[in-house]
């Protein structure tokens, strides 16, 4: 929360950027999450899957609005919401840019408690190498865990993506 709210959508937001956030059902529920991941798991599907499903419908709506650039729709994630915009980067390569502050290798477990975590994906893991070492098919900006070094690196990093014309999508 203090990530969303304090850190870097105030400046983005300063800056012209429109800012869509989803928000995890179950942030910071290690619990929870551990439930919801475990079911989801057992019946063939990973709660990352869900999380990537609701990024493709979120840019999709973004790409509709009329006060929006569909060409000049970035992502950026944290912690577990970098290892889903990592992934979705491949999924649904139509977008401007990704910031990320996290990788994962999708068979993630809490180290304190064995609990599965919203990244874990059997089928992912096959993957893993692929999708982490492998440039997404847009420009992208790695960060340290949690951008310690504030908004200044991102929104230096947005403005030279989006000097020149959209990648066009369409």
């Amino acid at each position: 929360m203090y990530h969303r709210d304090h850190r870097l959508v105030g400046p983005l937001i300063k800056a012209g950027y429109a800012v869509l956030i989803l928000e995890p059902r179950i942030n910071e529920g290690d619990e929870w999450e551990h439930r919801v991941s475990l079911g989801l798991l057992l019946e063939g599907h990973s709660l990352i899957g869900l999380r990537a499903y609701e990024m493709v419908v979120a840019r999709d709506y973004l790409r509709r609005r009329a006060d929006i650039d569909p060409d000049r729709i970035a992502m950026m994630g944290h912690s577990g919401g970098s290892s889903t915009a990592n992934l979705v980067s491949f999924i649904e390569p139509c977008w401007a840019a990704l910031v990320s502050d996290h990788t994962t290798w999708y068979m993630a477990r809490f180290e304190d408690d064995g609990q599965i975590s919203d990244e874990a994906s059997a089928d992912l893991w096959y993957w893993n190498e692929l999708v982490h070492s492998t440039p997404p098919p847009m420009p992208l900006l790695r960060q340290d865990y949690g951008y310690p070094r504030g908004a200044r690196p991102v929104l230096r990093f947005l403005e030279g993506v989006f000097e020149g014309p959209g990648r066009s999508c369409r």
